[in-house]
C-alpha cells in the first residue's frame, strides 16, 4: 500500500498465505479514497472473509480461499485457472458460494455492531470492485452485501409498506362488504 496509509494508523497485515498487504479500518478516514485499484479492494475483502471464517470456526481450504480472488477480465492470482479447475472438480459451487455469503453475513452483521469505518470500509471495497467482474461480487450479492444495502435498516420501510398495504387492504373489504349490504336491501 502507500506510505500515506500508514502514516494514519491504519493496520497492515498479510493475507492468509499469499504475502499480500491489506488494510484495516482502523484509523480510516473517510474523506480519503481508501483502494485506488481493485487489486487493493479484493484483498481488503478476502482478509475480511479469511478472518471471519477462522472467527467463527468456519475452515476456509487453500482453494476456497484463492477462488475469492476468481476474475475472468480483471486482476486476479497468477495460478487462478489451476484454482479453477481443481475447484470445478472437487467442490459444489452453489454450496460454495452459500458457505462464502455466510461469512459475508456474519462479518457485516459484526460489522454493523463494531464500527461504522469496518462498514465504510467494506462498501468502499465492494464499490471499487463493482468497477470490474470478479466471482466475490456473486457472493457478496448473495449474501444481500450490495453497496446500497450494506448498513442500512430496511425494517422501518417494509413496516409502512406493509401497514399501507394493510390498509388498504381493508378498506377495499369494507367497501365489498358496505356494497354487498346495500345490494341486498
Amino acid at each position: 500500500m502507500r506510505s500515506r496509509v500508514l502514516d494514519l494508523g491504519l493496520k497492515v497485515q498479510r493475507a492468509a498465505s499469499f504475502g499480500s498487504p491489506l488494510l484495516f479500518a482502523e484509523g480510516y478516514h473517510r474523506s480519503m479514497q481508501r483502494f485506488d485499484t481493485d487489486r487493493e479492494a479484493k484483498e481488503f475483502l478476502v482478509s475480511r472473509i479469511v478472518a471471519e471464517s477462522q472467527r467463527v470456526g468456519v475452515p476456509l481450504s487453500e482453494v476456497e480461499e484463492k477462488m475469492l480472488y476468481f476474475s475472468e477480465t480483471d486482476w486476479t492470482l497468477p495460478d487462478i485457472w489451476e484454482v479453477n479447475a481443481a475447484f470445478d472438480k472437487d467442490y459444489e459451487q452453489d454450496a460454495y458460494e452459500q458457505k462464502i455469503a455466510g461469512l459475508i453475513r456474519s462479518l457485516l452483521f459484526d460489522a454493523r455492531k463494531r464500527s461504522t469505518n469496518d462498514l465504510d470500509a467494506w462498501k468502499e471495497a465492494v464499490r471499487v470492485l463493482r468497477r470490474g467482474d470478479h466471482y466475490l461480487l456473486v457472493m457478496v450479492d448473495v449474501a444481500d452485501g450490495s453497496v446500497a444495502s450494506i448498513g442500512t435498516d430496511n425494517r422501518g420501510v417494509s413496516f409502512w409498506k406493509l401497514l399501507a398495504v394493510s390498509v388498504g387492504f381493508f378498506f377495499i373489504c369494507f367497501a365489498i362488504a358496505i356494497g354487498y349490504v346495500l345490494l341486498r336491501r
